[in-house]
């Protein structure tokens, strides 16, 4: 449920290197975990370590004041006023909604993430990108998914075994974590891109469609020749 255009993905993409990145503010979550108000119903899943000690709730029972959310799914946000929509990366650090962030750099998946995990983020997307993200509770589901690609040492991923597990009481995101498929994400052909970007309150995960070699080189064309007007300009 991506439909972001390439033009757009590809301002957020270009020249990712280690210098800051420009005013980075979340504007809220794609699908509000809140809607309809707060209740026991809320609490979407819960992060456990292997100890089985809570680390992490996506979810509290009731919003939470001055706009500060402890996860919850995938957001939407704006950078240098281009719009993208991310994940967190870490799961006990906090994004204050409407906040300017200015300390963020811009790394690509492999900088970010390392090689294998930024493969198999992009394979997520991806995968997520096929109907699988379309509610607040499978996009809550997702942002486990994150976190347990990112953070699990084991030598596969799964909600229920290794170093990184996630429950729910709520219904309908226990059935969306039981239909994240990991046999599937693992075989996927990635038609997606991650980037990460790095901040000292939370980090977070963007992506973009990877474009097709004709879009490249129609964007490279319309770059020539706004190039050639430009210089007319400045000669006449």
């Amino acid at each position: 449920m991506y439909t972001r255009t390439w033009f757009a993905a590809a301002a957020l993409f270009a020249g990712m290197s280690a210098q800051a990145a420009g005013p980075v503010q979340l504007t809220g979550f794609t699908w509000d975990p809140f809607a309809g108000g707060p209740g026991p119903g809320q609490a979407f899943a819960t992060i456990y370590d292997a100890a089985h000690s809570v680390t992490k709730t996506i979810v509290s029972n009731a919003p939470p004041t001055l706009g500060t959310y402890a996860g919850g799914g995938q957001m939407q946000g704006l950078l240098n006023g281009v719009s993208f929509q991310a994940f967190c990366v870490q799961i006990d650090n906090p994004v204050v909604f409407g906040s300017t962030y200015t300390d963020y750099v811009p790394l690509a998946g492999a900088a970010g993430f390392g090689a294998t995990k930024a493969a198999d983020l992009a394979k997520l997307i991806t995968w997520a990108s096929a109907g699988h993200n379309s509610n607040a509770a499978n996009s809550a589901a997702l942002q486990a998914a994150v976190w347990e690609i990112v953070h699990e040492t084991g030598p596969s991923y799964s909600f229920t075994t290794g170093n990184v597990q996630t429950t729910s009481v709520n219904v309908a995101t226990a059935t969306a974590l039981s239909a994240i498929d990991w046999a599937a994400i693992n075989s996927m052909t990635a038609t997606y891109t991650v980037g990460k970007l790095d901040g000292a309150t939370q980090d977070l995960l963007i992506f973009a469609p990877v474009p097709e070699t004709g879009t490249v080189a129609m964007m490279l064309l319309g770059l020539a020749g706004v190039g050639v007007v430009a210089r007319k300009r400045r000669l006449g």
